[in-house]
This record gives C-alpha cells, structure tokens and sequence, in this order.
C-alpha cells in the first residue's frame, strides 16, 4: 500500500488516512517535527527531495526498517530515535548528526554518511547491531554518539580531532582503534572495550579520565606526542606489557592502576608522579624517569 503525504501550507503534514505501511512521496522537501512519530505501521519511506528532517519526525517507528533520503542534508534531534526496525541507513549528503538521531535502533546494522564532519551526544546510542562505523571527514564524536553499541568491530575516522565523553564505552567488540588526527581524547571514550588490543593516536595530546579503563584486551601502548595523562587513565588494564610517552609531562593518579603485566615504562620528560599512579602493578621491573623530580605517594 502506498501512503502518500502532503505538505500544507503553514508547513505541516496531510495524509490520507487508513494503515500506514509505506510512505513514497516526491514532493516533500521537509518533515517537520514529530510528523510520524509513534506511527508504529509505518514500514518504509522514500523522499527524493526532502532536504531536512524535523526533530522526532520518525520517533519511535517501531516497524520502519527502509529509508531513503538521498538529498537530505539535515537531520534534527530524535528523528530515527528508537525505530527498532530499521536496518541501515545512507545520508550521502547529510553534513551533521544531531543529538540522539538513531539512538537505540537496535536493528541497524549498517550506516553511510560520506560528508558528515560532526556526530552529535548519543546519536548512535544503543545501536547494538551495529558492525561498522566509517566516517572519512568527520572531524568531531559528540558524547556518548557510539555508547553501549556492542557489535562495533571495525571503525574509521581519519579526520576526527576530537572524540567525546564515553564516546565509545562499552563496545565489548572493538578490537583497533586508529584516529591518526585525534589530538584529544574523552573522559570513559574506551571505557570496558573489552576486546580492543591495538590502538594508534599519533596526534593525540590529552588523555582523559577512565579513557581506557578495563580495556583488559589491550597489551602495547605508544602515545609519541602526548602531554598528559588522565586520572585512572588506563585502570585496570590487565594485560597492558608496555606503556611509551616520550613527551608526557603529566601522568594523573591512579593511571596505571592495577596494570598487573605492565612490565616497563618510560616518561623521559615527566617531571613529576601523581599518588597511586602504578599501585598494583605487580609486575613492573623497568621504569624511567629521567626528568622527574617529584614522587607523590
């Protein structure tokens, strides 16, 4: 059945009634606010012209699963949020994510947004059938944008400079995280990304608290130009062997804290240790600290 809409004058939405189960309308430059929301019949949508999409527009369309908007460039707040049917999603224009636009579409498996440079708080949120995140131009991962996403193995943002607060926590699937842009680094950003072994952050200069905290997968860390460390950083990292910051100057409590294979360390520049830094650490033989003139314990 089709179902097709119309925009009124004042900028509102007509449509026929009776049970809505797919929308193919070419005429509709813009959805307003909360147009279908709840609409739980609503199967699938095509919109060639349609270049924005109002907040909570399709808000909790539980049975949604296909959608295409491919002038679309605007996409507000809450728009997809909850559509637990939806399976993937192509914005091949669309320049930025609002907050919370697809979070907890728990059926979404694959994403395509080739000319975003800007993911806002929570946009992915609770996507946990999501595989893959490719991001080639954005440049900034708000808060929380891919928390508790499970199935997140493989990522990719070569641009990004800035990643969020608990921007990736609790992706249990990750195994790599390569952001050679990256110059700064979140609060919780990797927090219990359980199987995440290797990562590369050449540009990064901050590390936030808890960043990498049980992060119990990760064995080898090298961070070339970064200046400081945050507080319980890399906690409980259990299988962490060897940790390198050949620029670092500040290195907070509780850093390496219960890091019980950490077997050498090097701060070359680090002038001073914060309380607790490497309590736990059972099995360190080698540290140096050639510059540090302050021990705090």
């Amino acid at each position: 059945m089709i179902f097709n809409i119309f925009q009124t004058a004042d900028g509102g939405m007509q449509y026929i009634t009776g049970d809505p189960f797919r929308i193919n309308d070419n005429s509709i430059t813009q959805i307003p606010s909360s147009a279908f929301m709840y609409m739980s019949n609503l199967t699938a949508i095509t919109c060639s012209s349609c270049t924005s999409i109002g907040a909570s527009a399709f808000c909790r369309c539980s049975s949604l699963s296909q959608i295409s908007f491919p002038a679309c460039t605007s996409v507000a707040s809450y728009a997809f949020a909850y559509c637990s049917s939806l399976l993937q999603v192509d914005f091949s224009l669309c320049t930025f994510i609002d907050n919370y636009v697809f979070s907890s579409c728990s059926s979404l498996s694959q994403i395509s947004f080739p000319a975003c440079t800007s993911i806002g708080n929570y946009a992915f949120h609770g996507c946990s059938s999501l595989t893959q995140a490719n991001f080639p131009v954005c440049t900034y991962i708000g808060i929380s944008a891919f928390r508790h996403c499970a199935s997140l193995s493989q990522i990719s943002f070569p641009l990004c400079t800035s990643i969020g607060t608990c921007a990736f926590e609790y992706c249990a699937s990750l195994t790599q995280a390569s952001f050679p842009s990256c110059m700064s680094i979140g609060s919780w950003a990797f927090d219990t990304c359980s199987s995440l072994s290797q990562i590369s952050f050449p540009a990064c200069i901050s590390i936030g608290s808890e960043a990498f905290d049980k992060c119990t997968a990760l064995t080898q860390i090298s961070f070339s130009v970064c200046t400081s460390i945050g507080y319980s950083a890399f906690i409980n990292c259990s299988a962490l062997s060897q940790a390198n910051f050949p620029s670092c100057t500040f290195v907070g409590p509780y850093a390496f804290y219960f890091c019980s294979s950490l077997s050498q360390i090097s701060f070359p520049v680090c002038t001073s240790v914060n309380y607790n830094t490497f309590v736990g650490c059972t099995a360190l033989t080698q540290a140096s600290f050639p510059a540090c003139t302050l021990i705090d314990i």
